[in-house]
């Protein structure tokens, strides 16, 4: 199951628990590294990697889940034209003869008064 069919049925649940997630991230990576410290007598360089990893997993997971969660439910390819241009599919932008460029100004690489 994709990440973001995931999320699309119950957003307020699934965003409960990628909060959940992402703190016990933080929590077991600083766990982890206390162990290393204590273990190794490494003090406090294993806590200092060790929320320095957790940390970036909680950054990580919340941006996937940030993603998920405003990503629209429909299929984003279902309007697309060829070139992958959903917004600008169809559009001539009133020019006739076959001259392409719509009203976001681009104009097929020409220069302007180029034909």
């Amino acid at each position: 199951m994709a990440l973001k069919d995931r999320y699309t049925a119950k957003p307020m649940g699934a965003a409960y628990q990628g909060a959940m997630e992402s703190v016990l991230a933080i929590v077991i990576a600083v766990l982890l590294g206390w162990w290393a410290d204590s273990s190794f007598d490494s003090a406090p360089w294993g806590v200092l990697v060790g929320a320095t990893i957790g940390f970036a997993a909680f950054v990580l997971r919340l941006t996937r889940l940030g993603s998920a969660l405003s990503a629209p439910s429909e299929d984003p390819q279902a309007g697309a034209s060829p070139t992958g241009d959903a917004t600008d599919a169809g559009k001539s932008g009133g020019k006739s003869g076959g001259e392409s460029g719509g009203q976001d100004g681009w104009d097929g690489g020409r220069k302007n008064g180029e034909a």
